[in-house]
């Protein structure tokens, strides 16, 4: 119990009646940023938000009528930030405790946020609008009313027709309608009033809209100022011409290449995926959330451990030099390989990193250096190492850090050899390095 208790992703609780926590997991704590131990001395109610603390009591005393309630949203006022949470509350058996179940909910609120601004930002800055099958106008965006001085309410249930100038040509309205009725796409230009009687050009796109069961269910239109449109057809076909050759040029690299702020991962080229035996970047952030995280930890190479406090790897690496600049990573096979990394910034946050794979020279040179600094037999670490390293070792000591030195020696060992052969002799070498390594 006590492993699936702290190995939940989810945060889970167990507090009396009054909120005071009983118990709490691994999960819990992190959602909240306060450790078991702080917990153990606050009460649920104690970092709900001001604006959720009425809410929350009344989800209680549910939870004590009915036995329990579920997805209740609020916002935890936690150690160092705000988070939004999902929360499932039931009454114990003993009816004298209530289990939390909780879920940080802030990356899905944020995402929520982000389209309602989108949607804001569309509805703001798009002209369009939408009719039902008769040509009765359903929605009108804001943009549309600002553009023709109509409100929505006045758009709501009338046609297009009393916007329509007076000397338009009657055969391009009615090929419009034959076109949109078969569902084709319609596209041209029309001159309309304004509610102030000024006149204006719009290019207009209308098409059929389908609801799930493919049924139609009405058009759509989309308009632009005429001045705007060359404008900005001249500037989509450049940006699209722009980032189809980037993306020709970043997935035919045969380097693993990325693009991240030295935090996140934001895309990679198919070298990565191929690398890693994935199909898209998702496959990795789920797990990872950078490629840095794949950085194999040894000390020969770059790696996380040789970060910083308050740097991100790419600001860590980016100022090193020759040997400096070498990653380890183990493939989809398990096989680990070595790359020299060139980075280079894209713009004020993010960064073009490519890796280079230099496994076959890094291996000889390893080979040669273990061979050189590792005793042969027992593949520990030998008297040319100690030599060779020990003064940096010293000096990179932090202040608070000590270093401890031990020599070993085996009494009556020529004994062993001559009375048990040298075989034995290497088996009991082998073993003592092994039972000192685990010791240590």
């Amino acid at each position: 119990f006590e492993t699936i208790f702290n190995q939940s992703q989810n945060g889970i609780a167990l507090t009396d009646l009054d909120t005071n926590f009983l118990l709490v997991n691994n999960a819990y704590s992190r959602i909240t940023g306060f450790s078991k131990e702080e917990l153990l001395t606050k009460s649920c109610i104690d970092f709900t938000s001001e604006c959720d603390v009425v809410k929350s009591k009344e989800a209680l005393e549910r939870v004590l009528s009915a036995g329990y309630v579920e997805n209740l949203e609020k916002k935890y006022s936690a150690k160092d930030k705000t988070v939004n949470v999902n929360i499932s509350i039931s009454l114990m058996p003993d009816k004298k405790r209530f289990l939390f179940n909780t879920n940080d909910v802030s990356t899905l609120k944020n995402a929520e946020n982000k389209i309602a601004r989108y949607l804001e930002v569309m509805d703001k800055n798009i002209i369009s609008s939408s009719t039902d099958l008769d040509g009765f106008i359903t929605e009108a965006s804001e943009a549309f009313c600002q553009l023709t001085g109509y409100s929505r309410e006045e758009f709501i249930g009338k046609t297009h027709n009393f916007l329509k100038y007076a000397g338009m040509n009657e055969n391009e309205y009615e090929d419009m309608w034959g076109s949109i009725v078969q569902n084709k796409v319609w596209r041209g230009e029309v001159k309309n009033v304004k509610k102030d009687g000024a006149l204006y050009w719009v290019d207009a796109t209308i098409f059929p809209i389908f609801n799930d069961e493919e049924e139609k269910v009405g058009y759509m239109a989309i308009w632009q100022n005429v001045t705007d449109k060359i404008v900005m057809q001249e500037q989509q076909i450049e940006l699209r011409k722009s980032q189809e050759k980037f993306e020709k040029l970043f997935n035919h690299q045969r380097n693993i290449t990325v693009i991240s702020d030295g935090v996140k991962l934001k895309t990679a080229n198919k070298a990565t995926y191929d690398f890693f035996g994935i199909k898209r970047a998702d496959e990795f952030t789920e797990s990872y959330a950078d490629i840095s995280d794949k950085f194999i930890g040894v000390s020969d190479y770059f790696c996380l451990n040789k970060v910083p406090k308050g740097s991100n790897w790419i600001e860590a690496l980016e100022p090193l030099l020759g040997d400096g600049r070498i990653v380890a990573m183990h493939d989809l096979n398990n096989v680990a390989r070595a790359f020299s990394v060139s980075i280079g910034k894209i713009d004020e946050n993010d960064y073009i990193v490519s890796f280079t794979d230099i496994s076959a020279t890094m291996t000889e040179k390893m080979d040669l250096s273990n061979k050189v600094t590792h005793d042969k037999l027992t593949g520990a670490l030998n008297r040319e190492f100690f030599e060779n390293n020990l003064p940096d070792i010293v000096n990179n000591l932090e202040k608070s850090q000590s270093l401890g030195l031990a020599i070993l020696d085996i009494d009556f060992f020529k004994k062993v050899n001559d009375d048990y052969g040298h075989l034995t002799g290497d088996i009991i070498l082998k073993e003592l390095t092994r039972l000192v390594t685990l010791s240590i």
